[in-house]
């Protein structure tokens, strides 16, 4: 008879631990539920307009357009070593 009411607290605090479990995981799930949803919201507004610093985007990059601080006095583009992407003219 002993061992069944020990066997009975046991089961009770067993499904007390697996309700407490349960009620955890649902508040995890429904927290990272609303935080993925902020952080793709976050993700495509930064995607949109990069912070003022950052430089340029890499669809910026891609399209040719080369941000003001790496075009020379001359106005032309130049590269990422300061060279100017116009073959030299020789001087035969």
């Amino acid at each position: 008879m002993q061992q069944a009411a020990r066997d009975f607290e046991n089961l009770a605090a067993v499904q007390k631990l697996f309700d407490d479990l349960t009620a955890a995981d649902a508040a995890v799930r429904d927290f990272l539920t609303h935080y993925t949803a902020y952080l793709r919201a976050h993700v495509n507004k930064l995607s949109e307009s990069p912070p003022p610093g950052l430089g340029p985007s890499r669809c910026q990059r891609r399209s040719g357009s080369t941000p003001s601080s790496t075009r020379d006095l001359s106005g032309s583009s130049a590269t990422s070593t300061g060279l100017s992407e116009e073959p030299p003219v020789s001087e035969s």
